[in-house]
C-alpha cells in the first residue's frame, strides 16, 4: 500500500459560503461548516505561511512559478472552472512522484484554500463488471490541504478513494483530483464518485472494485 500524507485544512467560510461549496465539492466533505452560532471552524493547521496579497498578486509563500493565469490569488479557485483545470494542467505536467511532491502550494484568500499537487495512485480497470485490473499508475494531480480517512482500512468519512467512471479508474489520493468538475455549481458526481456508503450521491457501481483497487500493486 503506498503511503498516505495528510494534511490538515483550515477553512475560514460564511455559513451560506460553506453550505454551497460543500454540496457542489464531492471531494470536499472534511470541509468543517460553521454552526449557526459560529463565525468559523477549524480542523487543523494550515501547512503554509500566511500571506497577504492585492488583486492579481502572485503569493510570495510558494507557488510562485506555477501560479496560473486563470487564478485570481484572492478568490476561491472553486468558483472558477477554468482555474481548477489549469490547476490540474499545471500538476500534471509533473511525470515522477518526486517532482510532484517538490512543488510548491498555492495560496488563495490568505490560506482559507490551500492547493498542491500530490501524487495519485490510479488504478485502470479493463472490465468494471469483473474488476479486472488493467494498469496501476501514479499521476500527479492537483488537491486541496484537508483530512481524509484511509479507505482502504475500512474508515470511510471523507474517504480518500473516489472513481471516474468514463475512465474506469479508482484514484487514491486525499483533496482531490481537482477539475472543473469540482466547481460550485457543478453537478453532483458527473464525472467523478466518492467511494463510501452513504455519500450522496451514492458511489458509482465502480467503487464496487474499490477493494480490488486498494491491493492493487
Amino acid at each position: 500500500m503506498p503511503r498516505r500524507t495528510t494534511w490538515a485544512y483550515r477553512p475560514a467560510l460564511g455559513r451560506a459560503h460553506c453550505r454551497d461549496i460543500a454540496a457542489s465539492l464531492l471531494l470536499l466533505g472534511a470541509i468543517g461548516c460553521p454552526s449557526e452560532s459560529s463565525t468559523s471552524t477549524s480542523t487543523g493547521e494550515s501547512t503554509s505561511s500566511s500571506s497577504t496579497h492585492e488583486s492579481g498578486d502572485v503569493p510570495t509563500s510558494g507557488g510562485t512559478s506555477w501560479f496560473p493565469a486563470e487564478c485570481p490569488v484572492d478568490a476561491s479557485p472553486f468558483l472558477r472552472p477554468d482555474c481548477l483545470e489549469a490547476l490540474r494542467s499545471a500538476c500534471g505536467q509533473h511525470d515522477s512522484e518526486s517532482t510532484c511532491a517538490a512543488e510548491e502550494p498555492l495560496v488563495f484568500l490568505d490560506e482559507q484554500y490551500v492547493v498542491r499537487c500530490s501524487w495519485a495512485k490510479v488504478v485502470k480497470f479493463s472490465d468494471a463488471d469483473a474488476c479486472t485490473v488493467a494498469s496501476v499508475t501514479g499521476r500527479c494531480e492537483a488537491s486541496i490541504d484537508t483530512t481524509c480517512s484511509n479507505a482502504c482500512a475500512g474508515e470511510f468519512l471523507n474517504s480518500n478513494l473516489t472513481a471516474i467512471p468514463s475512465e474506469l479508474e479508482i484514484i487514491e489520493m486525499c483533496g482531490g483530483p481537482l477539475g472543473s468538475w469540482s466547481a460550485v455549481g457543478s453537478e453532483p458526481g458527473a464525472y467523478l464518485g466518492v467511494c463510501a456508503p452513504g455519500v450522496k450521491p451514492p458511489a458509482p457501481p465502480l467503487c464496487d472494485c474499490a477493494s480490488v483497487a486498494c491491493a492493487a500493486e
